[in-house]
């Protein structure tokens, strides 16, 4: 009963300033499973475009830590010349996320962006460390018309966070966050991925999080990465009491400060997650994000965001979002035909016939 009533409170959560049609391809998924259409007759309510893949720290969970991604991947930056027009498609959407794997402050065009994404898009939200987040970037975010910023914080303690986060200062983060809330009004959510490393101290974080104004609203997503946590010394929660006591104890210190938090209709893994042997279908590459990569390649989720799925950027959003390859990847996601990156990264369970 439990686990259904955190469902529903999640799909309730995931409907809100969604799109009509959107939320009847999540019910057309639910109930037909495999034998639901591959085409995706709705425009995406949120689309996430990687403006850079470049950052100045180096996290344990992250793709950044790798040596070689970082050599393959680490250093590109989106061509700023074809965002304009990409993103002018993009009209009626309602969030536009402009981040993923990289410091989207380190993107030189990175206030142009957000103006001329808000022609088109009401509300548009960058996520970052905060590290570069000083009084003129505050006052030009603002100016630019940002509507709500990201600020990833994995813990209250500092020495944890810096010990996660290599190259950060926690000093520096508050500093920022406090500076950013004197020079304007817009919001902060807090964005923290929850492992067995850090879940002891997060119970904490409403209390650090009230001291600063700005900060509304605390986001936790369960942190993925099945074999990479044993790799990187951050393995994902093992223990659901641990995290239900999270829960509990975050959300009533959340309602008593008068914060708002997705953590109490935020599920436990999968069943058969941390043995790579979750069931249920994948939803993102029909309507949880919308992930265009930093080449301007529409990507199946914004974790797995190096494929390649076709370049809205040089195609055009409409074309590729229903393309061949776009549909050929949700039919092996109803038909549970996940890759290793899946099922390492997401517990999906590797079904190839």
């Amino acid at each position: 009963m439990d686990y259904l009533i955190q469902k529903v409170k999640g799909w309730a959560k995931r409907a809100n300033g969604r799109h009509f049609l959107e939320l009847v391809k999540f019910l057309e998924i639910e109930l037909l499973g495999k034998y639901a259409s591959t085409y995706c007759y709705h425009h995406p309510s949120n689309v996430l475009i990687e403006l850079t893949t470049r950052c100045n720290l180096r996290c344990q969970w992250c793709n950044q830590s790798d040596p070689e991604w970082q050599k393959q991947f680490g250093h590109i930056d989106f061509q700023f010349e074809k965002f304009d027009n990409l993103v002018s498609q993009l009209k009626g959407s309602k969030v536009l996320l402009l981040y993923n794997i990289g410091e989207p402050l380190l993107f030189k065009n990175i206030y142009s962006a957000i103006k001329t994404a808000r022609k088109y898009i009401p509300e548009i939200r960058i996520t970052t460390n905060a590290m570069l987040l000083d009084e003129s970037s505050a006052t030009k975010l603002a100016e630019s018309g940002l509507t709500r910023l990201n600020v990833s914080i994995d813990s209250p303690d500092a020495a944890l966070m810096e010990r996660i986060r290599t190259g950060a200062s926690m000093k520096k983060i508050e500093d920022n966050i406090r500076t950013f809330g004197e020079v304007c009004d817009v919001p902060i959510e807090i964005w923290s991925v929850i492992g067995d490393v850090n879940i002891d101290s997060l119970s904490q974080l409403p209390d650090w999080a009230i001291q600063f104004p700005a900060i509304k609203s605390l986001y936790f997503q369960l942190q993925n990465g099945v074999e990479a946590g044993d790799d990187i010394g951050m393995p994902p929660i093992s223990s659901r009491e641990k995290f239900e006591a999270l829960q509990k104890a975050v959300g009533q210190r959340c309602r008593e400060l008068g914060l708002s938090t997705n953590i109490e209709s935020l599920p436990y893994y999968l069943d058969g997650f941390h043995d790579r042997e979750a069931e249920g279908i994948c939803k993102a590459p029909f309507n949880q994000l919308v992930a265009i990569n930093v080449n301007g390649q529409l990507a199946p989720c914004c974790s797995y965001a190096t494929v390649d799925l076709g370049n809205v950027a040089d195609k055009g959003f409409k074309e590729v979002w229903n393309g061949k390859a776009a549909r050929a990847w949700r039919k092996d996601m109803l038909n549970q035909k996940y890759c290793s990156y899946c099922s390492e990264w997401c517990g999906y369970r590797q079904r190839v016939n």
